[in-house]
């Protein structure tokens, strides 16, 4: 007697399902790593010192916006630098005020107050003592010329403002500008970038210390660090997982139907 041939076996779950299960699967799997090694660090942050630690990779800073500008403008006075960062003024590593406009020359007041010093840029005129505090600010309401493009001293040791219009010369012991009327030889004031011992200590601080690693690593756990697309990249990720889990118990149930 002949027994009936068996016949072709039948898949568990249609071939579509197969292959959008294993394609979501893989590409679910890149992001389950992500979210579980993250979390897991976030866990053992405090004993990590992920609050008080803090990053200063130049690209993830700029990635993040902190930017400085790329080129600090210095000045040398005495053994010590004054320096421009943005609308930021800084004396060695020390931030001593926001300033408006381009720093053009600092210079020393002399014998009419050997105490204090002048920082000029091209919107104001700071005056500050040997400790680096501003103890006057001349702005254009207090004559500053107008369209200034250098500073320097001439032979008789005068300083010298040059504008787009006329020159002019700064008397420190009554704080006026009067016309420069003899237009001899000057020698301006010429900025330049200060040593690097200088510069890295005054660009981390311009940036700040508001970027510590527990954030940086929260933002990979939520894809904030991604930008606008990262939290859409995390909701796709979770919806991978349901269809995983749907696609899983719809194969399951069709088993047990053909058992």
């Amino acid at each position: 007697m002949n027994e009936p041939s068996a016949g072709p076996p039948t898949a568990t779950r249609p071939r579509w399902l197969q292959r959008w299960h294993r394609v979501v699967g893989l590409v679910a799997a890149l992001f389950l790593f992500g979210l579980a090694s993250s979390g897991l660090v976030l866990m053992f942050s405090d004993a990590l010192h992920l609050p008080s630690r803090q990053v200063d990779q130049a690209w993830l800073m700029n990635w993040y916006g902190i930017n400085a500008p790329p080129s600090p403008r210095g000045f040398q006075h005495g053994s010590h630098w004054v320096t421009q960062l943005g609308k930021r003024l800084y004396y060695d590593t020390h931030e001593i005020s926001p300033v408006e406009g381009v720093l053009l020359g600092v210079f020393d007041v002399g014998d009419v107050s050997p105490h204090e010093w002048l920082v000029i840029t091209d919107a104001e005129l700071l005056v500050l003592n040997d400790a680096g505090k501003v103890l006057e600010h001349l702005g254009r309401e207090s004559g500053l010329p107008v369209g200034m493009t250098s500073v320097g001293r001439d032979a008789h040791n005068h300083i010298v403002l040059a504008s787009t219009a006329d020159r002019y010369l700064y008397q420190p012991d009554t704080g006026e500008f009067a016309p420069d009327t003899e237009h001899g030889a000057v020698q301006w004031s010429a900025g330049t970038t200060p040593p690097a011992a200088v510069t890295d200590i005054v660009v981390k601080a311009y940036r700040g210390e508001g970027l510590s690693l527990e954030r940086v690593v929260l933002d990979i756990h939520s894809g904030r660090l991604f930008g606008r697309w990262g939290p859409v990249l995390i909701i796709c990720a979770s919806l991978a997982l349901l269809f995983l889990a749907v696609s899983g118990v719809v194969a399951a149930i069709r088993r047990a139907r053909m058992d």
